[in-house]
C-alpha cells in the first residue's frame, strides 16, 4: 500500500476554498494557507480582504489513488496535481510544517517588506506585490513621494512599454537569486 505524501494541487482562482471542501469531503486532508491582504478603496483609503497565499492551489496530503479516486467526477475547481513530464512531484513535509509554523489565526504571518534605506535606483527590477500585477516584471522609473512609477513592457500589446503609478507600500525591490 502506497504511502500518503503532500501534493500540490492546481485549482482554478478563486475556487480554492471550494476544491479544499470537496477533497475534504473524500477525506482528503488538506492545506490551503491564507494571508490578510490590503487593497485600495479608490479613494486613498485601504480594506482587508481574506486571500490564499498561493492564489490557484492548495496542498493535499494523500497517495495518488486515493486522490484520482476522490478527484473523479468532482466540480471543474480541481485542475490537476502538479508537476513534471506529467508525474505529479511530491512536496517536502518541512515546507508543509514551515508553512504551518508561520500561521497565526488561520493565517499565514509574512514579513513586512523593507525599503532599501536609499529607495530604488533607476532601471532597479522591482515588484508589485499585489497579485492583479505581481506577475508582470517591473523597472523603477521615479519615485513621486507617495507614489511610485514603474515601467512594464507589454508583450501582448505589441512590445510598447507603459509607464504605471502605485502607492508606494505596494512597490519592493526584486530579489535576486545568485547560484
Amino acid at each position: 500500500m502506497a504511502s500518503k505524501q503532500w501534493y500540490c494541487v492546481s485549482t482554478r482562482t478563486g475556487k480554492e476554498l471550494l476544491a479544499k471542501s470537496r477533497l475534504n469531503s473524500r477525506l482528503i486532508d488538506t492545506l490551503l494557507p491564507m494571508v490578510k491582504a490590503k487593497r485600495h478603496n479608490g479613494f486613498g483609503g485601504y480594506f482587508t480582504v481574506d486571500r490564499p497565499l498561493f492564489p490557484g492551489y492548495l496542498f493535499a496530503f494523500t497517495t495518488l489513488n486515493d486522490y484520482q479516486n476522490a478527484a473523479f467526477g468532482v466540480g471543474k475547481e480541481i485542475l490537476r496535481l502538479v508537476g513534471f513530464a506529467g508525474l505529479p512531484e511530491r512536496i517536502d513535509a518541512d515546507v508543509i510544517e514551515e508553512i504551518r509554523a508561520r500561521t497565526e489565526h488561520g493565517y499565514v504571518k509574512l514579513a513586512e517588506a523593507q525599503m532599501p534605506a536609499q529607495g530604488f535606483t533607476p532601471d532597479q527590477s522591482v515588484i508589485v506585490a499585489d497579485p492583479a500585477w505581481g506577475r508582470y516584471d517591473w523597472l523603477f522609473v521615479r519615485d513621486e513621494s507617495r507614489r511610485i512609477v514603474v515601467l512594464r513592457r507589454l508583450i501582448d500589446e505589441g512590445g510598447s512599454v507603459r509607464e504605471f503609478k502605485f502607492d508606494r507600500s505596494i512597490v519592493q525591490p526584486s530579489i535576486t537569486v545568485v547560484v
